[in-house]
């Protein structure tokens, strides 16, 4: 066992895993035959430091350790208690999901039109539009369905008449 953090020693067996651990009935722990390394048998867990297999979290949920960020996105930690993005990264979105890239990477994507740090697709500016535009074709729908009904009626009337 070379070293005193559960999640960089070197193991041959389960039980020097449970050794490291901290809290002795932390269940799940073991050791992965092929890189004889200490982890959670959950995949859906990860290993602290300690010792302790606590849950994967993604950017924004709440968490107890940096290792439970760090799983998802290299650059992001555990602060207040939330994931976040580490310092001189910045939260971006797209269709692949939600990360945390440099600065430096953002520059690259402002001559597409995109500005992360800035533009926030559903803001209030980005939004009348779409409403004018919903409120345009209910307009027209309300007054589609009057014509209709009209037509309808008359062609009742004439029915009604000829018979």
């Amino acid at each position: 066992m070379g070293t005193t953090s559960a999640a960089e020693a070197t193991c041959e067996s389960d039980a020097d895993c449970r050794r490291l651990s901290f809290q002795a009935a932390t269940v799940g722990i073991a050791c992965d035959a092929s890189t004889r390394r200490c982890i959670c048998s959950n995949r859906t867990l990860v290993l602290t430091r300690r010792g302790t297999c606590l849950p994967i979290r993604m950017l924004g949920q709440p968490c107890r350790r940096n290792e439970q960020c760090l799983k998802i996105d290299k650059n992001s930690e555990c602060d207040d208690g939330y994931c976040k993005c580490k310092d001189g990264y910045y939260l971006f979105n797209d269709i692949n999901g939600t990360s945390c890239l440099p600065d430096v990477e953002l520059q690259t994507m402002r001559p597409f039109g995109m500005d992360p740090k800035t533009d926030n697709s559903l803001s209030e500016e980005n939004m009348v539009p779409i409403i004018v535009c919903l409120a345009i074709m209910f307009v027209g729908m309300c007054v589609a369905l009057q014509l209709f009904s009209r037509k309808a009626a008359s062609n009742l009337e004439e029915g009604v008449s000829a018979a």
